[in-house]
């Protein structure tokens, strides 16, 4: 959720919740409605969590096409 204008963003702390929901929508590439990312620093590492979140699925999905292929091969 953004700061209220005039409202000193770094004197807010987040909760953990708050800092899992963020992580868990910038992963999920859905998009930000209620929560946006203010400076920066917090945009960047926003769209490199984004782009490493990416990877990973890819790595994680093409291990597992590699098992199964090779799998099927020695039947």
């Amino acid at each position: 959720m953004p700061a209220p204008v005039g409202t000193d963003v770094s004197a807010i702390t987040p909760d953990r919740g708050a800092l899992n929901y963020f992580s868990f929508i910038t992963l999920a590439t859905v998009g930000y409605g209620d929560i946006t990312p203010t400076t920066p620093l917090t945009r960047t590492l926003a769209w490199i969590e984004a782009i490493t979140g990416q990877f990973y699925l890819a790595v994680i999905v093409a291990g597992l096409v590699g098992f199964k292929v090779t799998q099927a091969g020695k039947e």
